[in-house]
């Protein structure tokens, strides 16, 4: 399983997260997920082995706040939205990068540990 801790994710409209648009904070802990970004999304989800061998499947849902932009270029109505985020991780690795799709788009991604929960 996914080692519990402290995440930092880097994302890009772009195929290229090393030079990231935005990043969000995300705790990782018994297999649950829950963080937010600077611009008021939440992200809350599940991470559970994936079919492969070493893979794991990231579930999400990103809330997004009223008239939130996303990097995709999505804006959500006066009420906000809901998008599910989809994508596979591998569990031992400290720092990744990999595509995840947000509401239909691909979105590149970079996650990166930081540290354990206290």
């Amino acid at each position: 399983m996914f080692r519990d801790g402290i995440y930092r994710i880097a994302y890009s409209s772009g195929l290229q997260p090393e030079r990231a648009d935005d990043e969000a904070l995300v705790i990782f802990r018994d297999g649950q997920i829950m963080g937010s970004d600077p611009h008021g999304g939440v992200y809350l989800g599940t991470v559970s082995k994936a079919n492969s061998s070493q893979a794991i499947d990231l579930r999400m849902r990103a809330e997004i706040p009223p008239e939130g932009v996303l990097v995709t270029g999505f804006t959500a109505s006066a009420e906000g939205a809901s998008l599910a985020v989809l994508g596979t991780l591998d569990p031992e690795a400290e720092n990744q990068r990999t595509t995840v799709n947000i509401g239909g788009e691909s979105v590149a991604i970079e996650v990166t540990y930081l540290g354990p929960v206290l």
